[in-house]
């Protein structure tokens, strides 16, 4: 069902890599990312902490790349905004040319809603021979909208999607998008409960989504015309 739609928004689709050099120490992550204007990489702010723990620093350095450029030189991107509370974050493709980039729904899609995504879970970062090697595995999982909630973090009201799926490790970052290909929100993370034998009814696996209306206010916030 979702085929056109994947090859319709694949090419605004990147994947990316976050590195630095910790004395003698190197150090890298991986996650998803995605253009929602000439240039700018919407992405996971938890991403682009070393370990992706936000009581650490931030990378050094950011690569980005798409599926149609695996094996091209991947594009530096500097990091222009980054909300650790909405786990959200913007990058600027450094010498970007005009280049595809997703629709933003600006409202709330109804629950029961086909939705996809797309990205590059599972993939893999590493160092051979002291150099550094990126391997990129380009997935699609599909679900269903199955919340839109509100909770509180650090005394701000927070908007998320859930999932009815749980999504595969490294995930985050991947665009969630409906058959028509517009974006409705961005897989941030996923909320998980092992259930005790005597009661299942506390197994929790939920998959959180930063929904496009945060998206879209965000960038409005930092000069980003959408």
């Amino acid at each position: 069902m979702f085929q056109e739609t994947c090859t319709e928004v694949r090419n605004a689709i990147y994947g990316v890599l976050c590195h630095s050099d910790l004395g003698n120490t190197r150090t890298a992550g991986c996650s998803s990312g995605f253009t929602i204007a000439p240039g700018i990489i919407a992405t996971v702010a938890h991403g682009l902490h070393i370990n992706g723990d936000f009581n650490e620093p931030i990378h050094e350095a950011f690569e980005v790349i798409r599926t149609p450029d695996i094996g091209e030189d991947m594009k530096f991107a500097d990091v222009i905004a980054v909300d650790d509370n909405r786990d959200l974050a913007f990058l600027r493709i450094q010498g970007f040319e005009d280049m595809q980039h997703v629709q933003l729904i600006n409202s709330i899609v109804p629950i029961g809603t086909s939705c996809g995504f797309l990205g590059f879970p599972l993939s893999t970062v590493g160092f051979p021979d002291n150099g550094l090697h990126f391997t990129l595995n380009e997935r699609f999982q599909g679900a269903y909208v199955s919340a839109y909630l509100s909770d509180t973090l650090h005394d701000m009201e927070m908007n998320w999607y859930e999932t009815d799926q749980l999504m595969y490790s490294g995930s985050s970052g991947c665009p969630g998008f409906i058959l028509d290909g517009r974006v409705f929100g961005m897989q941030s993370n996923t909320l998980t409960t092992e259930a005790s034998s005597d009661d299942e009814s506390k197994r929790l696996a939920i998959a959180r989504q930063v929904p496009s209306t945060e998206i879209i206010a965000y960038a409005r916030a930092n000069g980003i015309n959408i």
